[in-house]
């Protein structure tokens, strides 16, 4: 798993062809992923106001299986999400194995491209 800072860009039409229609308005925009030894940053902005915009905690990576466990926001502490990833050296690609929809489509709808 490659340390860096990685963006995608989700629409509303990438969560309704993922089935992640629970809560539109919190999933989707711009998110920005830091990854760097061992952790993980998560920051999303979109055109209305968001109540967690913000993420983070450990991950885990074994071959191509990385474990994201979150610390904050509180309420989503303790949550562990698991992906298979791959990278060809500009774009980071994710499946979720183990998370909801809305982290499918999040992290799987879109390469994320390396921006730093």
């Amino acid at each position: 798993m490659p340390n860096g800072t990685f963006t995608t860009t989700i629409t509303d039409d990438d969560l309704v062809k993922g089935h992640a229609t629970r809560d539109i308005p919190e999933n989707h925009g711009t998110f920005t992923l830091l990854l760097k030894d061992g952790f993980w940053r998560l920051h999303q902005q979109a055109p209305n106001p968001l109540q967690n915009p913000s993420a983070g905690g450990r991950l885990r990576v074994t071959g191509d299986r990385v474990v994201f466990v979150t610390y904050k926001p509180l309420e989503f502490a303790g949550s562990r999400d698991v992906l298979r990833w791959s990278f060809d050296g500009t774009r980071l690609r994710f499946h979720v194995i183990v998370g909801g929809p809305e982290e499918a489509v999040v992290f799987g709808a879109h390469p994320w491209e390396k921006v730093g």
